[in-house]
C-alpha cells in the first residue's frame, strides 16, 4: 500500500526536529498529553523512531495550529494532516515529476463538508470531496467547510523534508507508480 513506503519507522527523534523544527521536549509533552496517538513507535529499547510520513503530519499540524494554536486547537490540526498527509507527499512528488518534465504544477483542494448541529455534538461530515476550484462548491449545502490546500502544501513543503518524500518515491517508483496513478485518479474526480 501507498501508506507503507512512507510509512517505514526509520528517523529517531533529532531528525525529526531537524526537518520539522518541532523541538523533541515538545514531541514527548504532546505524547504525555495524548495528542500525537499513532505519531511515531517506541522500539524494544525504549527508543522512539519516526517515518517521513510522521515528519509530514507534524509539519502540518504545526502549520495548521500556528503559533501557540491560534489558528485552530493541535488536536484538531494533528486530524487534518493525518487525513491528507499522504495526498500531500503524492502531490509533492506528482509536482516534482511535473516541474521536471517541464509541465504546470497541478494544485487542489481536500474538503470535508459539514452538515449538522456542531454544539449539540451531531455534526458530522457529509462527505470529503477533492476539487481544483472552491467554485464547484457552489451547489452544495453545508454549514460547515474544512478545506486543506493540498498542492499549496505540496509547493512549501520544506526541501528536507521534500527530499526524502521524493528519495523514498524514487527507490520505490514502479510501485509507487501504480498506487500513485490510483491516488491521482482519484483526486481528478
Amino acid at each position: 500500500m501507498l501508506k507503507d513506503i512512507f510509512d517505514a519507522k526509520t528517523m529517531p527523534p533529532n531528525a525529526v526536529t531537524a526537518l520539522t523544527k518541532v523541538d523533541p521536549d515538545t514531541i514527548r509533552d504532546w505524547r504525555r498529553q495524548g495528542i500525537i496517538d499513532g505519531i511515531g513507535e517506541q522500539g524494544s529499547n525504549g527508543r522512539w523512531m519516526y517515518s517521513v510520513a510522521d515528519c509530514v503530519v507534524l509539519w502540518m499540524a504545526v502549520k495548521l495550529a500556528g503559533p501557540k494554536g491560534i489558528y485552530m486547537e493541535l488536536n484538531r490540526a494533528l486530524a487534518l494532516s493525518h487525513r491528507s498527509a499522504l495526498r500531500v507527499m503524492a502531490t509533492a512528488v506528482d509536482g516534482f515529476w511535473e516541474e521536471f518534465e517541464g509541465q504546470e504544477f497541478s494544485e487542489y483542494f481536500e474538503v470535508l463538508v459539514f452538515d449538522g448541529d456542531m454544539d449539540a455534538g451531531s455534526e458530522e461530515p457529509i462527505r470529503p470531496c477533492r476539487v481544483q476550484s472552491l467554485a464547484k462548491l457552489d451547489d452544495v449545502e453545508f454549514h460547515r467547510l474544512e478545506v486543506i490546500n493540498v498542492g499549496h502544501f505540496a509547493k512549501t513543503m520544506p526541501a528536507e523534508i521534500k527530499g526524502h518524500v521524493i528519495a523514498i518515491a524514487e527507490a520505490y517508483r514502479e510501485q509507487f507508480a501504480i498506487q500513485f496513478d490510483k491516488l491521482l485518479r482519484s483526486r481528478k474526480r
